[in-house]
């Protein structure tokens, strides 16, 4: 994908901007290719996308175009220009404006489709100084794919198993992406931005799972709030690529990682969960959502932190890689609170372990005191329930 026009504009308001991106797509067979366009522009830039594009049905800006294998002697031109690419190939232009060639020798076709329709963008007349600021960047993007036809029974098809069941995430807009697909596993391999909340729901009340790797959100102001679904989230906890952590944050009072909603369930398998700010909740499930944690360590250096914390909500712990709490001078923290209607659910081994790991600790309240427990000997789960 190519654009001559630039990436750089000036957005002036009432006014239009030339911008040509153009996707070259070599092929053999009947394929489809397709356009991503991911707007970030906040309502600031206006745009159509080119005759012949359709919009697939389940993915939001993701376009799709057939491209036929249909070379016709009788009505495709020979081009004779030296200094074309194309010399000695045949070439149409169809009723939308893209255009094709053929190289006979390699029974190869190439396709040249432009994204935008009339190749520009517009700039609102009614844009003012409240709704931009001086500096500011925002970004509409393009990204291109091209998958065969054959064994595929729809654009739609193709698409998911060419990008959504081989998606990794580069960046935040990537896992974004997760609202656009019902069924997706990301597997991250580097996060190109520092900071910033995510709120993420798998479309349809699909599932999604987040591999972190060795990287993660860390930053001055991360955390991730899921509202729909079912989310997986795994991630390394040593050996973190100049990140806190899996999800990290410097900030006070944020909620790390939160389900909320009833249909939301957020399933923590493994990372590490980081607070150094004060008054910090590493994990909460509200307005009945749902966790689920088999593993992760969980690190709360800030003061009067919180581990867990359901608001009307329900947790579930299972296991535990570990705990890491800063209790030293005023620093106080707290492992478990339960309000609300909400209710945590700890295995018998983890709780134990905990309370025999910082039960004598003065800084250290393992249940807070709006809210009991009891342990539960036909589930063998302690039970933490809102008084």
């Amino acid at each position: 994908l190519d654009e001559t026009t630039g990436s750089d504009y000036d957005i002036i308001p009432g006014t239009e901007q030339e911008k040509d991106p153009t996707i070259t797509a070599t092929y053999t067979l009947d394929s489809y290719v397709y356009v991503e366009v991911t707007d970030e522009t906040e309502g600031l830039v206006e745009w159509y996308i080119a005759n012949g594009w359709s919009e697939l049905d389940d993915y939001e800006n993701v376009y799709a175009m057939e491209l036929r294998t249909i070379y016709d002697a009788e009505t495709w031109t020979l081009v004779e220009d030296e200094e074309s690419a194309y010399n000695g190939q045949y070439t149409c232009t169809d009723d939308n404006g893209a255009v094709y060639y053929y190289n006979a020798d390699k029974g190869e076709y190439t396709a040249i489709i432009p994204v935008l329709k009339d190749n520009k963008v517009t700039y609102s007349a009614d844009i003012t100084n409240d709704d931009m600021t001086v500096g500011e960047t925002v970004d509409l993007t393009f990204q291109a794919y091209i998958m065969q036809m054959s064994g595929f029974d729809s654009a739609e098809d193709a698409y998911y198993e060419l990008v959504v069941t081989r998606l990794t995430a580069a960046s935040y807009s990537d896992l974004k992406k997760i609202m656009d697909y019902e069924h997706s596993e990301f597997t991250v391999t580097k996060l190109s931005q520092s900071g910033g909340g995510l709120t993420l729901y798998a479309k349809n009340g699909g599932t999604a799972i987040i591999d972190f790797n060795e990287y993660g959100l860390s930053a001055t102001t991360s955390y991730l709030v899921w509202t729909d679904g079912t989310l997986t989230l795994r991630g390394n906890e040593e050996d973190l690529q100049g990140s806190l952590g899996t999800i990290g944050t410097k900030q006070s009072g944020i909620y790390l990682v939160t389900a909320k909603g009833e249909n939301a369930v957020v399933k923590i398998e493994s990372g590490k969960y980081y607070s150094e700010a004060s008054t910090c909740r590493l994990v909460r499930a509200t307005n009945n959502g749902t966790v689920e944690i088999s593993g992760g360590t969980y690190v709360s250096h800030g003061s009067k932190g919180t581990l867990f914390v359901a608001d009307n909500g329900t947790i579930t712990i299972d296991a535990l890689t570990g705990v890491d709490l800063k209790i030293s001078g005023s620093y106080t923290q707290t492992l478990f609170q339960a309000k609300n209607g909400g209710t945590i659910y700890v295995a018998k081994d983890v709780y134990e372990e905990l309370e025999q790991a910082y039960g004598e600790e003065a800084n250290v309240t393992i249940v807070s005191s709006d809210s009991s427990c009891e342990y539960d000997s036909a589930t063998g789960y302690y039970v933490i329930s809102a008084n």
